[in-house]
């Protein structure tokens, strides 16, 4: 019953093209950018960090076992506020990520087993790498280049089922050998909406979401 609903038989109009077509030649260019920078080597950072006495580490960090980073909750004082203040061109904030921990990297257990008992600390981190920077990104986008209906058919189309057969919600359109990056139904859905989300992908996908949840 769901498939036939978004089953296509015939191929669509050349409006679909057509109506891509202003898009594509302008709605790529200038790009807002994401929060923290728009390379990896803008947002991602490194921190040396002592625990002295009964000095704690001071942040609070946001676990969930099937995530690979710790984003940052707040900054409580302890060993990371004095970091803070001695070096504020490094400063560790609130929505930013734990990224690794003294070489262990993608094991948010064992990240935080090492936060919490190594004395000595070097954490690699990305600025603004959080679900609230995440949205706030996505809304930035849409409110700059008014591309929220787009968004909406890359999110409805991936859904689809358009050969009546198998499909789902995978992100597969965005691999050129897959069917759903050729298939007529899908026209402008690769070029310009897959292009619109390609700063925001590099950034948060695969560490905070998948392609498939981003859509």
């Amino acid at each position: 019953m769901g498939a036939a609903c978004c089953k296509s038989e015939t191929a669509p109009s050349s409006d679909a093209t057509v109506d891509a077509r202003p898009a594509l030649d302008s709605s790529l260019q200038a790009l807002p950018p994401v929060a923290g920078g728009n390379t990896e080597k803008e947002r991602v950072y490194s921190v040396k960090l002592t625990k002295t006495g009964d000095m704690k580490l001071g942040l609070d960090v946001d676990f969930m076992a099937e995530r690979s980073v710790l984003p940052i909750m707040t900054v409580t004082g302890g060993v990371a506020e004095s970091w803070n203040q001695e070096h504020p061109e490094l400063s560790i904030s609130k929505g930013d990520s734990i990224l690794e921990v003294n070489g262990v990297s993608g094991d948010v257990a064992g990240m935080l087993d090492r936060c919490k008992t190594d004395v000595e600390l070097e954490l690699t981190l990305c600025r603004c790498l959080n679900y609230d920077h995440l949205v706030s990104d996505l809304e930035k986008l849409i409110s700059n280049k008014g591309c929220g209906p787009i968004l909406i058919r890359l999110s409805w189309h991936d859904a689809g089922v358009f050969n009546g057969k198998d499909g789902c919600p995978n992100a597969a359109m965005r691999l050129s050998g897959s069917g759903e990056h050729s298939m007529a139904a899908n026209a402008g859905l690769p070029e310009v909406a897959i292009g619109l989300l390609r700063g925001i992908a590099e950034k948060y996908v695969p560490r905070l979401i998948s392609h498939a949840d981003l859509w």
